[in-house]
């Protein structure tokens, strides 16, 4: 069973779970961005990409060259589906 709960911007949304939003540790997420790229589920919180361990916002935000932070999620997709439309399914209020 999930927590369900809305995101509101004045309200910090939780940081990804990947077995807690459905995606087992092992599989893989492309990237939209630039380049084809591709990682794996480590656990809960990290994906490997290139033989190093990564959180999803650090990650993208090395790939896309920004100083800045970025909400990764945006950014990879799981069997052809966002990950953003992913994690908002299971977090939205019922």
């Amino acid at each position: 069973m999930h927590n369900r709960m809305v995101c509101e911007r004045k309200k910090q949304c939780p940081n990804v779970d990947f077995c807690e939003i459905g995606i087992p540790v092992g599989s893989t997420l492309e990237f939209k961005g630039k380049g084809d790229h591709f990682c794996t589920v480590l656990n809960r919180h990290h994906v490997e990409f290139d033989g190093k361990k990564w959180m999803i916002s650090s990650l993208t935000q090395e790939l896309l060259g920004l100083e800045r932070p970025v909400r990764g999620i945006d950014y990879w997709q799981f069997d052809g589906r966002d990950l953003k439309d992913i994690y908002e399914e299971t977090y939205e209020s019922d």
